[in-house]
């Protein structure tokens, strides 16, 4: 059986946050024409994809090893480069999430599930009339399945796996 990773590091963050932004840029079309709620725009996974894109090349040499320092590149890359409401939510979220491992050098899945709390509060707040239903309630909804089960697993594979599942489940409902 292969071992299960059971922290995160800077390194292993950033490969996280590329693996995550070659996918939105992948399937920003279909985002585009998803998102009719509350505003039909049509370019939020466009907005989206460009803020990540934005994140990928601002980080491209950043080498730290602390999730601290590298989680505050990609936010403060994320914040300068978002684009739109739905890029600014993810800067928000991003610099929340920067904020709660703020001086760590790796994280638990405790910690994880800490500042995930923390980045939705953040990308939330970014938001002056948020409406439930939207990619908020998602996050939120994601935030707090990683609360309240974080304890059950000993691995992010397995916990981020089962909480994608509550995050299809919140966008389902």
């Amino acid at each position: 059986s292969t071992t299960r990773i059971q922290y995160l590091d800077g390194i292993r963050f950033k490969r996280v946050i590329n693996a995550a932004a070659k996918r939105l840029i992948e399937k920003h079309g279909h985002l585009n024409d998803i998102n009719v709620f509350p505003v039909p725009d049509g370019d939020t996974g466009s907005n989206m994809a460009g803020t990540m894109d934005n994140v990928v090349k601002k980080s491209a040499n950043a080498l730290d090893q602390s999730i601290g320092k590298m989680s505050e590149v990609i936010a403060e890359s994320a914040l300068l480069g978002a684009r739109g409401n739905s890029g600014v939510i993810l800067a928000q979220f991003l610099c929340g999430f920067s904020e709660g491992v703020k001086g760590l050098q790796r994280v638990t899945l405790k910690d994880f599930s800490d500042a995930a709390s923390n980045a939705s509060k953040r990308a939330l707040e970014s938001i002056s009339e948020p409406k439930a239903g939207t990619i908020l309630t998602v996050i939120r909804e994601w935030s707090d399945h990683l609360s309240a089960n974080h304890e059950n697993y000993n691995n992010f594979h397995d916990l981020l796996h089962d909480s994608l599942d509550q995050a299809h489940e919140s966008v389902r409902s």
